[in-house]
């Protein structure tokens, strides 16, 4: 109970920490993200050593608060354009110096889209009330998946990669998502509820695969987490491996409503 009761105090703690720094929005958001990029690179490096991979940190950090920077600005297409720049370094390093091999430049382009590139779309949307729906879709569905799992959960998901997961759990988490979204429309003002719907169970689906993908990951490492900063619940990619994979999907959608 006392381990349950410091994970929920935690748990609190961080996300009254991300309403403020949402809300603020401008720089305050722009230094949070890179901030929250840094230390998920140091995270993700550090488990990718374990497996045999090795890649220069501080390039990653620099690339890192580069990517962000032209998100906040905007500037999709030179974002675009100088992470085409980074690929063609890092197969340059790879196939002419002796430092780094293939594999090893493979995990850094890797590190650098997973975590550097995803995180990025925080900035790229620019109106609040769609950073609120990709919180709503990746920690919504992550509370609601425990507490279904928890009272009905019977049929494992994927036992192999994550062996606590079960299909009631992420039908739960689905309906979660759709249940918080909806309220986020309500109070919000947004029009096409039904479209809101529809994706928030869609960023619900793609929230649970990028937890599940992380899983993989620490499993394959080793690890349980992928650092210790927020208690109870781990590092920053431990709280961030669902948001991740949900953020493209939400940006797609401010698209297609118009933004």
């Amino acid at each position: 109970m006392n381990k349950f009761l410091i994970r929920t105090i935690s748990g609190i703690i961080i996300l009254l920490m991300v309403i403020f720094f949402t809300t603020s929005g401008g720089k305050m958001l722009l230094v949070s993200v890179l901030l929250l990029s840094s230390i998920a690179s140091f995270e993700m490096n550090k488990a990718l050593k374990r497996i045999g991979i090795n890649y220069p940190l501080i390039g990653q950090l620099i690339i890192g608060f580069i990517i962000n920077l032209l998100a906040y600005y905007h500037e999709f297409k030179y974002l675009l354009i100088f992470l085409a720049f980074v690929v063609i370094y890092a197969f340059i390093s790879a196939a002419v110096g002796n430092k780094y091999s293939f594999n090893d430049m493979n995990g850094y382009l890797f590190s650098i889209l997973y975590v550097n590139f995803l995180l990025s779309f925080i900035l790229l949307l620019d109106k609040k009330e769609y950073i609120y729906v990709v919180y709503c879709c990746a920690w919504g569905t992550d509370t609601f998946a425990y507490i279904f799992g928890a009272l009905f959960g019977k049929n494992k998901l994927i036992e192999r990669l994550s062996p606590n997961k079960t299909v009631e759990g992420a039908l739960g988490g689905i309906l979660g998502s759709i249940v918080l979204v909806l309220l986020i429309v309500y109070l919000r003002g947004m029009e096409q509820p039904i479209i809101w719907a529809i994706f928030a169970a869609i960023g619900s689906v793609i929230s649970q695969i990028g937890d599940i993908c992380a899983s993989a990951i620490k499993r394959k490492a080793g690890i349980k987490d992928y650092g210790n900063i927020i208690v109870g619940h781990g590092g920053i990619l431990d709280r961030f491996d669902s948001v991740l994979f949900t953020l493209p999907i939400v940006y797609i959608l401010s698209i297609i409503i118009g933004r």
